[in-house]
């Protein structure tokens, strides 16, 4: 499958079927991995961009919009308009492509809004497991990505590019166009949120 092309150039369109993707591991402060070469063309440091962060582009945009397909949907669209040239300067072309799918995510967000669809997990149909964390089928990670799930949207979002995505802190203020000092503080209250969380079933 490809992306609607926009030029003479036919652009690969990123694959679906996330739910088969291994989870890119978490990443220092710098993020990682780092961005594509910037002597390759345009296009093909997109392909090697989304190559490397398939499965924390559809993390994030699931869950900003809470379904699986129109998180693809916005993928899609992100990318489509990626490979149609846009971001072609950006200083951080893998912050600007998560900040492409974010803002693809909230337009299909806006869509639904008049359905009733309930919200999806952040984790439904995906392989999507802390790194470095975890087993999936533990009691414990089961209850963690309840509290996840539980998180205000803004917590949320950075725990998943920090956490799922792998992305670091400079890289994810860049993405949610955010002071990184406000990044720090929500993933500090997140993660004392799911401190808490975690705590009260221990304790009951």
């Amino acid at each position: 499958m490809r992306v609607a092309q926009g030029s003479a150039r036919k652009p690969r369109q990123p694959a679906r079927h996330h739910s088969e993707m291994a989870p890119t591991p978490a990443s220092p402060d710098t993020g990682a991995p780092s961005d594509p070469d910037p002597a390759l063309d345009h296009n093909d440091r997109l392909e090697a961009i989304y190559a490397a962060n398939r499965q924390g582009l559809y993390s994030l945009a699931l869950t900003v919009c809470g379904d699986p397909e129109r998180a693809e949907d916005a993928i899609q669209e992100a990318f489509a308009r990626l490979f149609a040239g846009r971001g072609r300067n950006a200083r951080d072309l893998t912050a600007y492509a998560f900040a492409a799918v974010r803002n693809a995510a909230y337009d299909q967000l806006r869509r639904r809004r008049h359905e009733r669809n309930e919200p999806v997990s952040v984790f439904a149909a995906t392989a999507v497991a802390p790194a470095g964390g975890l087993s999936d089928d533990t009691d414990d990670h089961a209850l963690l990505k309840r509290a996840v799930d539980a998180l205000p949207d803004a917590e949320r979002e950075v725990v998943v590019l920090h956490i799922y995505a792998g992305l670091g802190f400079t890289r994810i203020a860049d993405s949610l166009d955010a002071p990184i000092s406000t990044v720090h503080s929500r993933y500090r209250r997140a993660l004392e949120r799911l401190r808490a969380q975690m705590a009260e079933v221990v304790l009951a």
